[in-house]
């Protein structure tokens, strides 16, 4: 599959608050090239996709990560911003429907950092300090937040560093949110439930 994610802000006029919707559309490829490229299915999550990290299809779901704040109007209609992941499935009839969906993750934070692995995933999001949040994935149909660990700073990229760590790219801040420089972190995430900041690099 090829995903494409068009944000509502595109269409966007000015005589009304921007839709906080990101629309999903689906493309079918062969993998042997013998098939053309196939429009396949279309559907919608609330918010807006941060990067191609927070979209993933794993056993034929795919999992969108999409955070409510409007960072280019800093106001968001209709109440405080949050964060959400969303599980979409081709149905066949050319929809992605919602399976399920984890939402309200961080109240009045952006969304920096996603990272899906497997039947896992990882968050970050950021206000005056950095909650790294894993999830539980492996029922499609109940995506659940199972960890939080609050450490200053950001990281806004995410990778897996063999079995059970997670390493980080992003900013160390004070507890204020005023950034002192780059930080690369190492986190322990052998129990989802327990995370755990195991080393960190600050380049001032």
């Amino acid at each position: 599959s090829l995903y494409v994610a068009q944000s509502s802000r595109w269409w966007w006029w000015g005589w009304e608050p921007p839709a906080m919707t990101t629309a999903v559309h689906r493309f079918a490829l062969d993998p042997a090239g013998a098939e053309p490229v196939r429009y396949a299915a279309t559907g919608e999550v609330v918010g807006w996709v941060l990067d191609q990290f927070a979209m993933s299809e794993h056993e034929g779901h795919l999992r969108v990560a999409s955070t409510e704040f409007d960072w280019w109007w800093n106001s968001t209609p209709g109440g405080e911003p949050a964060s959400r992941v969303t599980v979409l499935r081709d149905d066949g009839a050319g929809a992605l429907v919602e399976t399920g969906a984890v939402t309200g993750i961080a109240p009045g934070a952006q969304l920096y950092g996603v990272r899906f692995l497997g039947d896992v995933g990882y968050l970050v999001t950021f206000e005056m300090i950095d909650p790294l949040f894993t999830l539980d994935l492996a029922d499609p149909t109940a995506p659940r937040v199972v960890g939080e660990l609050e450490v200053t700073g950001y990281s806004s990229y995410l990778h897996p560093a063999g079995d059970g760590w997670l390493l980080a790219v992003g900013m160390e801040a004070d507890d204020q949110g005023r950034v002192l420089g780059l930080a690369v972190s190492l986190f322990d995430v052998t129990d989802l439930a327990a995370p755990r900041l195991a080393h960190r690099y600050l380049l001032e």
